[in-house]
């Protein structure tokens, strides 16, 4: 059977484009921050935060199956390993028995990656049944940036996005109906948005249910929205724990108003990138398994 030219240069065409098309695939799937330069594809500003809890922390008496006598002694066996970046401070304090007492807390300082483990040492003065519970409490910091930019109402070009910046942490800071881009008017426009702050779902709690103190800094003007008016404010706002503002509520959340003020952009074109970065300052607590003591 013979092929004519036409049915030849068909076949062609379609293996060529099939060979595109697999192209393409292969690069979306395998490399899709190509595409994207280019301008098509999916986009590469999707971030994923990976929560965690920066120490890991148990506690278990040291022999078990031994039995426990009145006015004897026993142990506790705690380890603390630190998974942050930097040096955390942990106080250790056991509760749960009549016989424990507030002044047997224990302060550790734990570098970076580091892991120990020490004995409390017990003793009751007569025949009972309790469970011990032990909590190791320490401060730390959450922190958040967001990138945005003012686009000239009349631009219809593309501006570039990047990515907001949440490091691993047990505290989720996010900022509720703000997009990566806001359009602007010719003269300065005041819009407020919702500062989020919730713990994630991890082993640990906010200690007290309240804040230490919360910074909101921007390179836009920004101010408080729940406060009387106020001049807008280039630089950093700081918030302790003394402001009504900071008050959480009974599950740990803080919802925050705050004005950003959109500045107009000067001809077609958009803003170079600004951005909102919070840090937000807590204590967090981290409780032990139960440990069911005997006294016989």
């Amino acid at each position: 059977m013979r092929i004519n030219n036409k049915s030849q240069a068909a076949f062609g065409v379609l293996v060529v484009l099939l060979i595109i098309v697999g192209g393409f695939a292969l690069v979306y799937f395998y490399k899709p921050s190509l595409l994207s330069s280019l301008g098509i594809g999916q986009p590469t500003n999707i971030s994923k935060i990976v929560y965690y809890d920066p120490i890991t922390f148990s506690a278990a008496l040291q022999n078990p199956s031994l039995p426990i006598y009145p006015n004897s002694q026993f142990n506790v066996i705690i380890t603390l390993v630190n998974h942050a970046s930097q040096p955390i401070t942990i106080s250790v304090s056991p509760a749960g028995c009549p016989f424990v007492t507030s002044s047997e807390n224990r302060v550790v300082t734990l570098g970076s990656g580091e892991v120990t483990s020490f004995s409390d040492s017990f003793s009751a003065s007569k025949a009972q049944e309790c469970t011990m519970l032990f909590t190791a409490c320490f401060d730390y910091t959450s922190s958040y940036q967001y990138f945005f930019s003012f686009e000239n109402e009349n631009y219809n070009g593309v501006v570039p996005v990047v990515s907001s910046i949440e490091p691993p942490s047990p505290f989720n800071i996010s900022i509720s109906n703000i997009e990566q881009v806001i359009p602007t008017p010719p003269t300065p426009n005041n819009e407020t948005y919702n500062l989020i702050l919730n713990p994630a779902t991890t082993a640990g709690y906010i200690n007290n249910g309240a804040l230490k103190w919360l910074s909101l800094s921007s390179t836009s003007e920004v101010y408080i929205a729940s406060q009387p008016a106020l001049n807008p404010q280039h630089t950093i706002i700081n918030i302790t724990g003394n402001s009504a503002s900071l008050d959480l509520l009974s599950n740990g959340a803080l919802q925050l108003p705050f004005i950003l003020t959109g500045q107009p952009v000067v001809g077609k074109d958009y803003s170079s990138l600004q951005n909102i970065t919070v840090t937000a300052g807590y204590t967090y607590c981290m409780q032990s398994s139960y440990i069911p003591i005997s006294i016989q």
